[in-house]
């Protein structure tokens, strides 16, 4: 095959091409199969191809079976939420537009804006990929079969031994030659050496250390070795094209290694893939490579840290040079608040903040943990901690000291608002140390908000929307009260006017309030059927007798014939749920509605349904 990663650029953007090979990084691509086999490929355009696209797909088939250049490929993606997705390409080799025609079952697929979706791209990366691993097994081969015919030359060991080569009297047996050769590794069996012991293969293993810059870039190096010595990896290109090329390099005095995959052990495999797609997503080097330190740190994304900090749960993993345990858990913070002159200072200890794309990780140094934190923590806590790391960036007179604690100051006339907005949404994940000092007697009144229906009129229901601070009250719906009081909670005050106004469309003022009300079929019925459950989630709603007395009935059992008599249509209608009475009020409300019906070419006027009494009953 000769699919390569340009044709694959072609059928996405940029952005579904990284998430798509993030994927493939991630193992997400299971139960690959590729084939050209003709009774395949035929089987696969009748089975998935649309009717009307088979005959200009069919075209690209040869006349003769064992030729054919059009593949299939199928495979099972598991995406980011742990869904699995059946993936399928059908592909010509030998085209210049190599993609025929492709499905996904994701929910994106069929409104996505390109052909490929991330799953597609994981897809045909992994086939891209599974191609050059393939071509380099052949010459791998090809170069084991040439060294052991060039070895089946030689009976004895080809490397200077005096003991054997300069000896003029008895020559050693040919099998002792043989016993050298092989336990030298020339056979393969022993082939890495790490100082004076023999490395087995797939024991040799990548430790990555993930660095955070001043800020906030995120950058990995790794270092190289066994069990017993590691190196520093001063070059990670030349390290990733020495295991493409299958050559031999040395690190130090005691490792030095032929660099196949065969030689690491399965997590090492992972790093070796995900440095792999970052070079081949950004094949310009000063991307990945950090310019001050050239080819030895690597720059990362989001999804790349998640992935390699998620591997290592329960288990230790290098920051900053730190060995560091991770647990999936929030870390115990505490906010220390002291007394100073006209105020109060607060101190909280330093954290390392990395961000993936759907997890946020805490770095703790001084306990060598990472903090796999939850999502409202994440939400809560993580924006407080950075904004006072940039309060601390900013102080010069700090710049010498070793930084173990964020620090800043809080004047007295800030306290209510600093408890109100900022403590009160962290109580439930930090604690709170005050020296000499209560700010916490500061806090403000929480919001109550209080929900009044009532029906002034026939057909009409207003809302009174109240918040309610410790007894102090402010309408909602009159923008004259939004500057009022000392503390407001702003933020829960507009998403209950936001619900309110959706169903509560229209407003009135009456005796110098502003009611929000609805009178329409339609806004009662939704009102009634959703709003009221909604409304009630945010405070304490109280209704009117009236209002209490609406119910929505469940809809009737209608059924309808129709026959013919002569010149005449008969029209028989049963509604066994449904008494005269009801029916004829139903009838009533829609002749008010609608003034007149279409008969024939013309309309006619509607007449009284007074007559249907006598009908219905």
């Amino acid at each position: 095959m000769h699919l390569n990663g340009k044709d694959i650029e072609k059928q996405c953007n940029r952005k579904c091409l990284i998430n798509g090979r993030a994927l493939y990084a991630s193992k997400a691509v299971n139960h690959l199969s590729v084939s050209n086999d003709y009774g395949d490929v035929k089987e696969y355009i009748v089975s998935h191809v649309p009717q009307e696209e088979q005959e200009e797909i069919c075209a690209h088939l040869p006349a003769q079976e064992d030729a054919c250049t059009v593949y299939t490929a199928k495979a099972e993606v598991t995406g980011s939420t742990g869904r699995q997705y059946q993936v399928s390409l059908l592909f010509d080799d030998e085209a210049e537009d190599k993609f025929l025609y492709q499905s996904c079952t994701c929910e994106g697929f069929e409104g996505h804006d390109t052909p490929f979706c991330r799953h597609l791209v994981a897809l045909a990366h992994s086939i891209v990929m599974q191609q050059i691993k393939d071509q380099f097994e052949e010459k791998l081969m090809t170069a084991r079969e040439l060294m052991k015919k060039e070895e089946a030359k030689h009976l004895t060991f080809s490397y200077p031994q005096p003991s054997l080569n300069r000896q003029t009297g008895r020559p050693s047996s040919a099998v002792v030659g043989q016993m050298i050769k092989n336990y030298s590794g020339q056979d393969g069996s022993l082939w890495m050496q790490a100082g004076e012991e023999t490395v087995a293969p797939g024991s040799v293993i990548l430790i990555p250390n993930l660095v955070t810059g001043s800020k906030g870039q995120q950058r990995v190096e790794f270092r190289i070795g066994t069990s017993r010595y590691n190196y520093v990896v001063k070059d990670v290109e030349e390290l990733i094209l020495n295991i493409q090329r299958a050559e031999y390099h040395r690190y130090g005095n005691r490792l030095e290694f032929l660099h196949t995959r065969d030689a690491f052990d399965p997590d090492s495999l992972f790093y070796i893939d995900m440095l792999q797609d970052i070079m081949s997503i950004y094949p310009d080097p000063s991307y990945y490579f950090s310019y001050a330190d050239h080819a030895r740190y690597i720059n990362l994304t989001e999804g790349y840290v998640e992935q390699i900090i998620l591997r290592n749960v329960d288990e230790g993993i290098r920051i900053n040079g730190v060995l560091c345990y991770v647990k999936q858990k929030n870390p115990d913070v505490t906010l220390s608040i002291a007394h100073e002159e006209e105020g109060a200072t607060f101190t909280i200890q330093d954290y390392t903040i990395l961000k993936g794309v759907t997890k946020t990780f805490l770095v703790e140094e001084e306990k060598k943990t990472v903090y796999v934190v939850s999502d409202g923590f994440a939400q809560a806590v993580v924006p407080f901690l950075e904004l006072l790391k940039k309060n601390w960036d900013v102080d010069f007179r700090s710049i010498y000291r070793k930084k173990k604690e964020q620090q800043c100051f809080l004047n007295e006339h800030d306290y209510t608002a600093f408890c109100g907005y900022v403590l009160r949404k962290l109580e439930k994940y930090v604690t709170v140390s005050q020296q000499e000092v209560d700010v916490l007697s500061y806090m403000p009144p929480q919001c109550q908000i209080e929900i009044y229906l009532d029906t002034p009129i026939q057909e009409r229901i207003s809302l009174r929307l109240l918040a309610s601070y410790d007894g102090q009250q402010y309408n909602l719906a009159d923008w004259s009260t939004k500057d009022q009081g000392t503390f407001r909670d702003y933020q829960k005050e507009q998403q209950v006017y936001a619900l309110a106004k959706h169903y509560f469309p229209k407003h009135e003022r009456k005796d110098g309030e502003v009611f929000l009300y609805c009178d329409t079929e339609e806004e009662i019925f939704l009102l009634v059927t959703e709003g009221l459950s909604q409304l009630k989630q945010y405070g304490q709603m109280y209704v009117s007798d009236t209002i209490r007395q609406i119910h929505v009935k469940k809809t009737p059992k209608v059924t309808a014939g129709v026959m013919i008599k002569g010149d005449l249509l008969s029209l028989h209608v049963d509604i066994p749920d449904m008494d005269s009475g009801e029916m004829e009020d139903i009838l009533e409300a829609y002749r008010s509605r609608f003034n007149s019906i279409p008969s024939h070419h013309s309309f006619a006027p509607i007449p009284s349904f007074s007559c249907f009494s006598s009908v219905a009953s």
